[in-house]
């Protein structure tokens, strides 16, 4: 949750704070400036996008959060793009390390204990892009139900090949 922002000196830095509803950590500080050093070109720095990534924002929420709501400049939509694609393979090395330890703390529960990797006891969810109708793209995960553990997640995009649906 967005608690505050400091904005600091004439230059378009600022400090934005948000804080955890759900624990007692006093939450992330991300330092940013709006210009890029040397030009008069503005931007949000790569750790706030980044924070807007993960929370499941896309431009729009970014948008609508930093620009209209606090009056700060952002990053063009081609760059928060460009943050998308930066931040891709190091997210995607956290969730497999995540699924990685998960199934471990599974595979050394006794086999016969419940929620051992042959006892498990899993949820799944997922959604595709358009609810309520069939769409190219489909994203979900399984997890363990009893500690919330993350143990599996996909993204898939047809884009022209059906991988989805089994020939009849």
């Amino acid at each position: 949750v967005l608690t505050k922002v400091d904005r600091v000196g004439l230059g378009g830095a600022g400090r934005i704070m948000y804080s955890c509803s759900g624990c007692k950590d006093e939450g992330l500080h991300f330092n940013s400036s709006t210009y890029v050093f040397g030009s008069g070109r503005s931007f949000v720095s790569l750790a706030v996008s980044g924070a807007f990534i993960l929370s499941g924002n896309t431009y729009a929420g970014y948008h609508e959060t930093l620009a209209r709501g606090l009056g700060i400049p952002v990053l063009t939509r081609a760059n928060y793009y460009e943050a998308i694609k930066f931040l891709y393979a190091p997210i995607r090395d956290m969730l497999d390390e995540i699924c990685s330890q998960a199934k471990s703390s599974m595979n050394e529960i006794p086999e016969d204990a419940l929620g051992s990797w042959r006892k498990a006891v899993t949820t799944a969810d997922g959604c595709w892009l358009t609810r309520g109708h069939f769409s190219q793209n489909l994203t979900f995960i399984v997890k363990n139900y009893l500690n919330n553990a993350l143990l599996y997640y996909c993204h898939l995009c047809m884009r022209g090949n059906d991988h989805l649906i089994e020939e009849p």
